[in-house]
């Protein structure tokens, strides 16, 4: 199933499919090093619009709300 990042809850696990946004947004978030194909796990959802924590190739990365909402993810199983 395809939905955005924003969308998923905690613990779940997910593939990221595209990155849509303006250049420097995925340049930073490659820069952070995360990237089309990455597996990533959700540590934390923040709510009410908050912060995503996430786990991506060994390390934790909060991404915002309004930069999760532009992240294509395929959601895969839970840990």
């Amino acid at each position: 199933m395809i939905t955005t990042l924003e969308k998923l809850r905690r613990g779940q696990r997910a593939i990221v499919k595209e990155i849509n946004g303006g250049q420097a947004m995925r340049r930073r978030l490659w820069a952070m090093g995360l990237h089309a194909g990455d597996v990533i796990d959700v540590v934390r959802a923040g709510v009410f619009a908050g912060p995503v924590l996430l786990q991506v190739n060994g390390m934790e990365l909060a991404i915002g709300h309004s930069q999760a909402c532009r992240i294509e993810v395929e959601v895969a199983d839970s840990r």
